[in-house]
């Protein structure tokens, strides 16, 4: 193939091949459609599947900010995703139940003796655009059955066993919605704890219904939840609270707000559908080290961040330094492996979106990368950057962040990447890149920013209105100036 006849060559000689010895060097704009071409990368229209201004939305919205579906009412979805922090909370390890004060989030947001939550917040601006997992281990998943009369497809979740399909749940971002709230250490807490995650999500919306009637007959609040019910639901008017919601609407109704949360207007994507503008030069520099595969001297970053959001959605090895109190049995997160089992799963963690990411720090699923150049220079070389990361600065930022086995988790993982690149089962290589393409790679991560997420007033829309009902309690009134 003509691709294999180029590899190998370096960046520098192989645009002379193509544009001829002796010619005006090409300009980034033909650098760059040079590989967009050869990736075959296009520009989209993204509409969200839901309007923020429809009653759905807006329920959804007043869910997402209630305490109620917690077990000890005192956190709610928002606590660690919130739109003012581009779907996040600015935290390495988010901070769930027990927090000293509830009203505080982002890096001000300080814990009790709980356990941090094991990984770091993912945003979920865009969440309604993955195709085929949630989560970083991708424990929601599409899967395929096929037999040799039919194929059928289905969402797996934690619910059933792995490979099984979850008869409950119809939509990736629908299923997601329904485990927050049986986590011990994000919304749960000690309550129900024996109890099935059905029976906690049944008592959770008993709850709901109590505080949302309390303060009914308090006199507090106004009349919006039960209009916006009355238009999304009219013909169950008649019906009581308590009979109109379940968990199933519960999760509709949180995904609809999710859905609504679509910020994909990026200048790189205006570049892709025709605006040469969109970019700056060295924004352009930036994509042609981002696509440019490593043996030709650039990132190779492509290869697995690709697609609309800029992920392939599979699952790799970084050996991103391990924080906090992971996952399995031994306080160690061992990634994808403790949904699968499969041993070459162990350490590996989904790819995540690049979209708005220079809004979406610490990276990385422990959070322990507070820069994008950090992220990055892990990237080029994971074994020098897991050999000198700095421990005693990391247990500065938040407390609770290292482990006394963080140094050796980290070693596993690195250990793991070592033998899977033996294997040549491993993606992520070694990179040689200058400071000036690593400049030029960050200036490329800011042209993959919605406008909107750095903009208060267009955010607006997805914020609660002082006039909004309170369901339950909630962290409605929060000024978000706390968020630190």
């Amino acid at each position: 193939m003509y691709s294999d006849c180029l590899r190998g060559i370096g960046i520098s000689a192989l645009l002379m091949l193509l544009w001829g010895c002796g010619e005006r060097s090409p300009t980034l704009d033909s650098q760059l459609q040079y590989w967009i071409d050869y990736h075959g990368i296009e520009g989209q229209q993204f509409t969200a599947a839901v309007d923020i201004h429809s009653a759905e939305a807006r329920l959804g919205k007043l869910l997402f900010f209630s305490t109620s579906l917690s077990g000890s009412d005192d956190v709610a979805c928002v606590t660690c995703h919130h739109p003012m922090m581009a779907g996040g909370d600015q935290l390495p390890l988010p901070i769930g139940v027990g927090a000293i004060d509830r009203n505080v989030l982002g890096r001000e947001r300080q814990g009790n003796s709980k356990p941090l939550v094991p990984r770091n917040s993912p945003t979920t601006f865009n969440s309604s655009l993955w195709q085929r997992r949630m989560f970083y281990d991708g424990r929601i998943e599409r899967l395929q059955h096929s037999t040799a009369a039919h194929t059928t497809s289905g969402i797996s979740t934690p619910d059933v066993r792995y490979g099984d399909i979850d008869s409950t749940v119809s939509s990736l971002i629908g299923a997601q919605a329904g485990f927050p709230v049986t986590s011990e250490h994000e919304m749960r807490s000690t309550f129900n704890e024996t109890a099935s995650n059905q029976r906690i999500r049944r008592v959770l919306v008993e709850n709901l219904v109590a505080d949302v009637e309390r303060d009914r007959l308090a006199g507090r609040g106004d009349n919006s939840w039960d209009q916006l019910f009355l238009q999304l639901y009219p013909q169950e008017a008649s019906r009581p609270l308590d009979e109109l919601l379940d968990f199933e609407r519960v999760q509709n109704l949180l995904s609809a707000y999710e859905q609504s949360q679509v910020f994909m207007d990026t200048p790189w994507n205006r570049y892709l559908l025709g605006d040469q503008a969109a970019l700056s030069q060295r924004q352009k520099a930036g994509a042609v080290v981002f696509h440019t595969p490593v043996e030709q001297g650039g990132g190779g970053c492509v290869a697995c961040h690709q697609g609309a959001l800029l992920s392939d959605e599979e699952f790799h090895v970084l050996a991103v330094p391990h924080a906090g109190i992971g996952k399995d049995i031994n306080e160690e997160d061992t990634g994808r492996f403790l949904r699968t089992g499969i041993y070459d799963d162990r350490y590996a963690f989904r790819t995540p979106s690049l979209i708005n990411i220079e809004h979406t720090a610490p990276y990385g699923h422990s959070g322990v990368f507070d820069s994008l150049e950090a992220m990055i220079r892990h990237h080029l070389d994971p074994q020098q950057s897991v050999a000198s990361f700095d421990f005693d600065a990391l247990s500065q930022r938040q407390s609770g962040l290292v482990h006394p086995h963080s140094r050796e988790f980290s070693n596993n993982a690195l250990a793991q990447l070592t033998m899977l690149r033996q294997q040549g089962n491993a993606i992520l290589q070694d990179a040689r890149l200058s400071d000036q393409q690593i400049e030029d790679l960050m200036a490329f991560m800011t042209a993959l920013t919605d406008p909107c997420v750095e903009s208060s007033r267009c955010l607006n829309p997805w914020l609660p209105n002082t006039g909004d009902a309170n369901p339950g309690g909630s962290l409605i009134g929060l000024d978000i100036s706390t968020a630190g």
